[in-house]
């Protein structure tokens, strides 16, 4: 009998587990329903559709005629309302309902918005969605066409990944940008004191103001209902064009909970990405599961880990759950920043005595060489550095790193902290100095110790 397999969600995972569910099942029929009208794109990308560097058919995951030739039934412009796991039956919003054999719940995350006063002017807009992209654009040739003495200026809440990639497009068109952090350097979730410090400097190279420690307390709207300025927790008022909420992302859940699925900070997901539904599967941005440096559970909203979940969901929803998923590390993140390349991974800041962190800076050209710093040291050197590389020790194993400026061989670092293999002495050494290859993690052969971890 033909099996039916139903996707909810057309992004990283949905779309990436379609894919495999084909190759796995040729005669099955995959329907995947997506709440964007758009079909799945590469959502990093998005900050280059606003300053022309890519349009939509550039960034697509894959091209429209990809679907036909896969025979995948997608539906766009729908979303998901609630699972009935004894009827196996999914309903959507719209009422349509459709019945499956193993369902798949890849309905990813949202921007996450601040209760701040007003803002839900027009003028204020998250970068999620190619809608978001679209409408941060218009807003911008709108505000550079106007001009003004001071020129066109945009506020971004928040200096993180979202909202450091939103502004080098905005930059590049000539408009200024203020980031209001609360935390006391850029990339506080991500990197340390030291690398953040680097950021900020190439920042200011660019001409962009960054003001720490402080919160937006409202956003102006002007005599039209669009953003006019925002006023921060100190009282300062500044006027401005645009404001950006890069505010990190919450899963969507709705949903799961509607289904009566357990959801904690995101949906709850076993060693195999069940669920606590029969035949229902759950993968990428809106699931928990396990971080396998420290053991707790993640939410590890990344594109990797979305198309990884989504492998080794569609053969367990082919062949029973029979596949592990080993867990994720909980940062794992990697950009050009600023002009400034940084791959950061695992504990990147850990806090408390268990954990020795090893700094390098090269400040010429040449090798990066210990700077005779151990732990965070001062900012300012970092700032100051044409490269710097910090790791990160648990005893004997790896479990964190950052590289900025050169990113070479991060992978390698990846692999041992993803793994938690052991080093000994003289792979010890081979870390410290960048000698690390994919030949010693294969030369190691011992089982990892995370008991889940399995590989793919």
């Amino acid at each position: 009998m033909t099996r039916q397999y139903v996707i909810l969600g057309a992004s990283a995972a949905g779309i990436g587990a379609s894919a495999r569910l084909r190759e796995l099942d040729p005669e099955s029929v995959i329907t995947v329903i997506g709440e964007e009208p758009h079909y799945a794109y590469y959502r990093p990308l998005l900050p280059y559709l606003r300053d022309g560097r890519k349009t939509l058919g550039d960034i697509a995951f894959w091209p429209e005629e990809w679907y036909a030739e896969q025979r995948v039934r997608l539906i766009l412009g729908a979303r998901g309302h609630r699972i009935e796991p004894d009827r196996k039956v999914v309903e959507l919003d719209d009422g349509r309902r459709f019945d499956y054999d193993a369902l798949l719940l890849a309905v990813g995350a949202a921007s996450r918005i601040p209760d701040t006063p007003g803002i839900d002017a027009v003028g204020v807009y998250p970068l999620r969605t190619v809608t978001d992209a679209e409408a941060i654009a218009a807003r911008a040739r709108a505000a550079l066409a106007a001009g003004g003495d001071g020129g066109a200026h945009a506020v971004l809440l928040g200096s993180g990944l979202v909202s450091l990639k939103a502004a080098e497009p905005l930059m590049n068109l000539g408009i200024r940008c203020t980031f209001v952090v609360a935390s006391g350097h850029p990339l506080s979730r991500v990197v340390d004191a030291r690398v953040g410090e680097m950021v900020a400097e190439r920042l200011r190279e660019r001409g962009a103001r960054l003001l720490f420690g402080r919160e937006v307390a409202a956003v102006t709207h002007g005599v039209d209902g669009s953003v006019s300025g925002v006023t921060l927790d100190t009282g300062e008022s500044l006027d401005c064009d645009l404001v950006i909420v890069g505010k990190g992302v919450a899963p969507n859940l709705e949903v799961a909970q509607a289904s009566e699925l357990a959801c904690h900070r995101g949906v709850r997901a076993g060693t195999y990405l069940e669920t606590a539904s029969p035949d229902v599967y759950a993968a990428g941005d809106c699931v928990e599961t396990m971080d396998v440096v420290t053991g707790g559970q993640q939410v590890a909203a990344l594109w990797t880990n979305a198309v990884s979940m989504a492998h080794i969901a569609a053969h367990n929803m082919v062949h029973g759950p029979v596949r592990r998923f080993p867990g994720v590390i909980g940062t794992m993140n990697s950009g050009v920043i600023a002009g400034l390349p940084i791959v950061a991974l695992g504990l990147t800041d850990p806090v408390g005595d268990r954990y020795e962190s090893l700094v390098m800076v090269d400040r010429a050209a040449g090798s990066i060489g210990g700077d005779g710093a151990s732990g965070n040291g001062g900012v300012s050197d970092g700032a100051t550095a044409r490269a710097f590389r910090k790791l990160v020790f648990d005893g004997d194993r790896l479990v964190g790193a950052i590289f900025a400026g050169r990113v070479d061989r991060a992978g390698v670092y990846r692999s041992f902290i993803e793994t938690g293999l052991p080093l000994g002495p003289t792979l010890r050494s081979a870390a410290e100095e960048g000698r690390l290859t994919y030949a010693d993690v294969q030369m190691r052969g011992q089982k990892p110790p995370y008991s889940n971890f399995v590989a793919a």
